[in-house]
């Protein structure tokens, strides 16, 4: 009894070991060694690599992963929103809150978002220290929302929280003099209960505030 029980163990270690070494030199064969794949990782993934690693794994055509990647992490940048008028000591602004539909992967169904002046989140308005701001804001959604200026100094009367609603299909008109210093801030719908949802959606803008200290790069 004790010998069939060697016998059995025995082959079952030796199958295993036929195995184990023929699934390794299957890996040698097909993948790339360390030191080229290490090299590859480095200069940020080489095609001509990745290409290799994916006949290797069984996928048969060529794959351009470097391309793919690149047109998934293209970032979007938002353009400047062009004032209706502008003057040497004021400004004048639109700005509309609307429902759109945006595709966010090729192939992929569109979703239902909301946008300021479009389909999705909305532009970069350029404020100037010591001008006077006019801004019309106009609500085209299916429901109230209001128009907060997040971290802009401004008077409560215009501030856009809770307490002003703008009515589905109303227009506001908003004025300020801008009194700080350069800065990057952002507007963003405040209405109660709502504003968690409606800033995920894609309701969300840039505020750029210039002074005279400010350089000219945009």
């Amino acid at each position: 009894m004790k010998k069939r029980w060697l016998i059995a163990t025995i082959g079952i270690f030796t199958l295993m070991i036929i195995v184990g070494g023929s699934y390794l030199l299957f890996i040698r064969g097909t993948m790339p060694n360390n030191k080229q794949h290490m090299k590859s990782m480095m200069n940020g993934g080489n095609t001509t690599t990745n290409q290799t690693m994916m006949e290797g794994m069984g996928h048969g055509a060529s794959v351009d992963l470097k391309s793919t990647e690149e047109k998934e992490r293209r970032l979007n940048i938002p353009k400047m929103l062009k004032s209706d008028r502008e003057t040497k000591n004021s400004i004048q602004y639109t700005i509309v809150a609307k429902q759109g539909e945006t595709q966010f992967f090729q192939d992929s169904k569109k979703t239902e978002t909301l946008g300021y002046n479009g389909n999705y989140l909305g532009p970069v308005v350029e404020l100037k220290k010591g001008k006077m701001v006019t801004i019309r804001t106009v609500n085209r959604l299916s429901e109230a929302t209001t128009f907060h200026w997040h971290g802009l100094v401004v008077p409560s009367s215009v501030d856009g929280g809770p307490h002003q609603v703008v009515k589905a299909g109303e227009t506001k008109v908003v004025k300020f003099k801008v009194k700080q210093d350069e800065s990057t801030l952002w507007f963003h719908p405040h209405p109660m209960g709502k504003t968690a949802e409606q800033v995920y959606k894609g309701l969300a803008g840039l505020l750029y505030v210039k002074d005279e200290k400010t350089k000219e790069t945009m």
